[in-house]
């Protein structure tokens, strides 16, 4: 299940907003990997933050989900073909299918 998502550039004040925004219970108790970058370092606390090294496994839940939601939404493809004018619309796009993504699988019976 997703929790929340961030679109914005990967810099400090990104990362500190996107700890922020998470729930008390997840900044309370949750570990995050990350990929190392330099802005992540500083902004999240240090004892729940661990950097994952390459092929460790730690990271392929969301790379999975990253790799699922490109095609699904289009502007995540490439911009020429379907811009999104307005950040807000990109961000309603990306809500709306995670809202979906979220949904639990009914079976028939």
């Amino acid at each position: 299940m997703i929790m929340g998502f961030w679109i914005s550039e990967r810099d400090q004040d990104a990362a500190k907003a996107l700890f922020r925004s998470l729930p008390p219970v997840y900044r309370q108790g949750a570990v995050g990997y990350t990929d190392g970058l330099a802005s992540y370092v500083g902004s999240l606390p240090t004892t729940r933050h661990k950097i994952a090294k390459r092929k460790s496994g730690k990271t392929n839940h969301i790379e999975r989900f990253n790799l699922t939601l490109r095609p699904r939404v289009a502007p995540l493809v490439r911009k020429p073909l379907s811009l999104a004018k307005k950040i807000q619309n990109l961000r309603d796009t990306v809500l709306n299918f995670i809202k979906d993504y979220n949904q639990p699988i009914t079976l028939p019976v």
